[in-house]
């Protein structure tokens, strides 16, 4: 999808031919995380994102979009997005940069991941573009509703 230009990683979450098959995604894992029994097919996409990363970002956009829980927020980021930002192409880097300077609920759910599990190239090209970010502070609100 990189040969379309867009304005925000949602919105290139929402021009996916996928979008209706992520959204499902999305709500099967937050239906799941609060009883966590059986492992539904739809959460493969979630636990095998390394393969795709455009998909792993619109994943967490369309989770960022989508819900106002601080909590499964968080437990997006430390995981999907902590994967998402272990070994990221650069264009993926410039993108997830762009977005963190655009959003404050994106910069949110950069800070969430434990400093030392991001690779200090990558923490140091998000600190740099948009300074310290605070996950203690309250969720920002969605700039998309």
């Amino acid at each position: 999808m990189s040969d379309k230009s867009f304005d925000s990683e949602l919105a290139r979450a929402l021009a996916r031919p996928d979008i209706d098959h992520l959204r499902a995604s999305l709500a099967v894992y937050y239906e799941w995380i609060d009883r966590r029994e059986g492992f539904p097919d739809e959460l493969e996409i979630w636990f095998d994102q390394g393969k795709d990363s455009d998909r792993g970002l619109a994943l967490v956009m369309l989770a960022a979009a989508t819900y106002d829980d601080p909590d499964f927020l968080a437990l997006v980021a430390a995981g999907l997005l902590e994967n998402l930002l272990q070994k990221p192409s650069n264009e993926l880097l410039q993108r997830i940069v762009s977005e963190a300077r655009k959003t404050a609920r994106f910069r949110w759910m950069l800070d969430v991941p434990f400093r030392h599990a991001i690779p200090a190239g990558v923490r140091s090209a998000i600190d740099k573009a948009v300074g310290d970010m605070d996950c203690d502070g309250p969720l920002p609100p969605r700039p998309w509703a």
